[in-house]
């Protein structure tokens, strides 16, 4: 199966076919940062929530932290200055 893609008038993409199989939904927030994340995986009937709405920005709309699906978090902090902490 080839990659294809489906966007909304924004250009976002709202709808992924991957390579092995799997429909990726991405949800935006009405900013149009990303605010939640479904996968519909090979064989499945259902969705698969990956990132479950969870999502916060700092002002310069950089993630700061995401909760995943499963509950685990990834956190983001580099101070006020808005540094570049690792490349």
């Amino acid at each position: 199966m080839l990659p294809r893609t489906i966007t909304d008038a924004l250009g976002r993409v709202i709808e992924a076919h991957n390579p092995d199989g799997s429909i990726t939904y991405p949800e935006y927030h009405k900013s149009s940062r990303l605010n939640r994340l479904e996968v519909q995986l090979k064989g499945d009937t259902t969705n698969t929530v990956f990132v479950n709405g969870s999502i916060t920005y700092n002002p310069k709309s950089q993630r700061e932290q995401i909760i995943y699906g499963n509950g685990t978090q990834t956190f983001s902090h580099a101070g006020s200055q808005f540094l570049l902490i690792c490349l």
